[in-house]
């Protein structure tokens, strides 16, 4: 009973509820927490899974979300498994910024072996982060 004082738990709990309704109005509850670490990553596996809706919010935040909000929807999409997704992945693994990197990076171990080449080439990525997702290669990701 004490995580319920606990405003995060709470938050996190109403954000897995709007994706376990499976209604797709809720999607601009959930795009916006996406910015945030930690329910950011709730508010992503939601949208995933409330289908092509949600799909095209994980994309959108991508394309135009601060760098915390892209790295929660890249994840998210990278756990699809949609190959259409490849060539974004392998884009975003050269962004200026690290944390997007990271993700991409971390994402693109979803799709060996045709992502090995990208991974090879992240382990020489000055970002610890992204150089230690590079080094997965292959290893099970942990969810």
């Amino acid at each position: 009973m004490q995580a319920l004082d606990d405003p995060n738990t709470v938050v996190t709990a109403a954000i897995y509820g709007f994706g376990a309704l499976g209604d797709p109005r809720g999607v601009p509850k959930l795009a916006h927490p996406l910015q945030f670490d930690g329910i950011g990553v709730s508010a992503a596996h939601s949208l995933k899974s409330l289908g092509d809706t949600g799909k095209t919010a994980l994309e959108m935040a991508v394309a135009s979300g601060p760098p915390m909000a892209q790295a929660h929807a890249i994840d998210a999409l990278a756990d699809l498994g949609d190959k259409s997704h490849l060539d974004l992945l392998r884009r975003l693994a050269h962004d200026e910024d690290g944390t997007v990197r990271a993700a991409a990076v971390y994402g693109l171990n979803d799709y060996l072996p045709e992502s090995l080449p990208d991974l090879q080439a992240a382990e020489n990525d000055g970002d610890p982060r992204v150089t230690r997702w590079a080094r997965l290669g292959g290893l099970p990701k942990a969810r």
